[in-house]
């Protein structure tokens, strides 16, 4: 089965958002945040059954070092 990885508007909007909250705190921060998400979202298009579907067939993974949901 092939799967397609689809970030709504509204979850870059979410993710703009953070980057730019970590970046008000720390430059080094927003990278790092950046780089989970990307780690996060390779991590899913690799392996998308390592993730039950929650909801009809949206899967989803938590970052291991920030309070996001991907």
């Amino acid at each position: 089965m092939s799967y397609s990885l689809i970030i709504r508007p509204d979850a870059e909007d979410d993710i703009a958002e953070a980057r730019d909250w970590y970046q008000a705190r720390s430059d080094d921060r927003q990278f790092e945040f950046l780089d989970e998400i990307d780690e996060m979202l390779e991590h899913i298009c690799e392996m998308p059954e390592l993730y039950a579907p929650e909801y009809k067939r949206v899967r989803r993974v938590g970052s291991r070092l920030f309070p996001y949901v991907v």
